[in-house]
């Protein structure tokens, strides 16, 4: 084991209690971005169905058309097939943007339109499988631990993985899956800008043309790929261990130098940390910084649109520099104990899991949340009007009062139509739903901008709040 650089596993870390003496040195870790290949979480398939049911609420709860009864549809390898058309194209896109759900199904259409196969309709399970995986895609494009270049190459594979979703059950449910496996070795990948990173590039890039230009039924055909994908990782492991072996290094010799600096004025280490105050609302940021391990993975700007991941690789005698690495083993910054207490008290830096997830297996949770915030938003809706139902509008009453000043008039009304069900009898429900939008729209644009809180109460009530009530605005 060379110093700073090992590879056991992350959940081996261990700081010393006192004060650390170069922690770097004799701390282990399994690199950047390599945990130990993790078993599939049992309850994968559960949280598939778990996505497919909330995709079953959000129809149930989107606004009612007439529609003629569903004809005939494409068979599941009619879907795979016209898959073919979007994979082909992604190879010959340098930056692909994410397609979505519903250009995937057009361009299944169409692709299977041209080869002569007649006008059908993508089946229900074929539809939420696609919408699950774009769902997949967006959110492991906007995880800060996959780098740009990986992320490039994940956009690339979108046609082929919409086709193993829907060819290999196991896809959800097991971390076995070769493209699966594939999906989370291309979301690890990170070059730099080197003569050595540009050849990587280009032999990572041949490999997912590769994948998109012979992947068609048979999954257990991308092993191989895999395999070749382990060989450029490992290659990228050594280079990044070698970049934090110098780094560690050059730490502890200039550390070497400011001991014997300290040593010749007679400053102890204490004493020298002693001159730095530290105001008492920071003591217990403190205590969460020294409780910080060698190999720990921070976020970066973690409070804002461009957080970044990097890793705590040495820190200093009595708590002091703690040095960063990128995703390269190179140095991203050199911080004090008191500023990287300052940074977690203000969410600037945040510590990740000691336990490393890979990318799939991070992203698939906050899909089934996406799909369960986006069933909540919908039900709070009212499908005619668009405004807030009943339910809802009744439980903004409470905080919207509660946030009124004292000396303001809260103003609460309620508007009704009179004889709705006449007009229903003369002109059927779409006349009377008709009837209801337009007035609903009318209501909109009148208070909407002054700032009054607008719901549909029942079929033909609406009601209204304003916190502040001003009379210019009472109806």
């Amino acid at each position: 084991m060379i110093g700073g650089v090992g590879s056991a596993p992350i959940q081996d870390f261990h700081l010393p209690t006192g004060q650390p003496s170069g922690i770097g040195l004799d701390a282990s870790y399994g690199g950047f971005g390599y945990a130990p290949m993790l078993d599939a979480v049992p309850s994968f398939q559960r949280a598939f169905s778990t996505a497919q049911s909330q995709l079953a609420l959000r129809r149930q709860l989107a606004p009612p058309i007439t529609a003629l009864p569903p004809g005939p549809a494409y068979t599941s390898l009619q879907v795979v097939d016209g898959l073919s058309e979007l994979q082909q194209s992604l190879t010959a896109t340098g930056d692909p943007e994410l397609t979505a759900a519903e250009q995937v199904k057009e361009r299944i259409v169409e692709s299977l339109r041209t080869r002569g196969v007649g006008a059908k309709e993508i089946g229900q399970v074929e539809s939420d499988a696609i919408e699950i995986i774009v769902n997949l895609f967006q959110a492991l494009l906007n995880d800060a631990q996959v780098g740009s270049f990986a992320k490039g190459n994940l956009k690339r594979l979108q046609g082929s993985v919409h086709k193993a979703a829907l060819l290999d059950e196991d896809f959800f449910s097991s971390a076995e899956n070769p493209l699966r496996q594939l999906l989370n070795r291309v979301s690890m990948l990170r070059f730099d800008n080197t003569a050595q990173g540009q050849k990587d590039q280009g032999r990572i890039r041949a490999l997912v043309d590769e994948v998109n230009l012979s992947f068609d039924r048979e999954v257990a055909a991308l092993n191989p790929l895999v395999s070749d994908l382990d060989s450029v990782l490992a290659d990228q492991r050594r280079a990044y261990e070698d970049n934090v072996q110098k780094l560690v290094t050059s730490c502890e010799d200039q550390q070497k130098v400011l001991l014997e600096r300290r040593e010749r004025t007679g400053v102890a280490a204490s004493e020298a940390m002693a001159q730095l105050a530290v105001p008492p609302e920071l003591q217990r940021w403190i205590t969460r910084t020294k409780a910080l391990r060698v190999g720990d993975r921070l976020l970066m700007n973690a409070n804002t649109n461009a957080p970044y991941l990097v890793r705590l690789v040495w820190v200093g005698e009595g708590f002091n520099p703690y040095v960063l690495a990128d995703a390269h083993g190179k140095k991203t910054g050199s911080l004090t104990m008191q500023q990287v207490a300052m940074y977690l008290r203000r969410g600037t830096i945040k510590p990740l899991n000691d336990e490393e997830e890979f990318a799939f297996e991070r992203a698939f949770p906050g899909v089934v949340n996406r799909l369960h915030g986006e069933v909540l938003e919908k039900a709070a809706i009212d499908t005619v009007t668009g405004l807030n139902n009943r339910k809802s509008f009744i439980n903004t009453l409470e905080p919207q009062l509660a946030q009124s000043p004292p000396e303001s008039c809260a103003v609460l009304c309620q508007i009704s139509i009179e004889n709705l069900k006449a007009i229903n009898e003369s002109f059927g429900e779409a006349g009377g739903d008709q009837l209801i939008r337009r007035l609903s729209d009318e209501l909109q644009a009148n208070f909407d901008k002054q700032g009054v809180t607008l719901g549909r109460l029942g079929g033909s009530e609406w009601g209204g709040v304003l916190a502040e009530g001003r009379s210019a605005v009472c109806l």
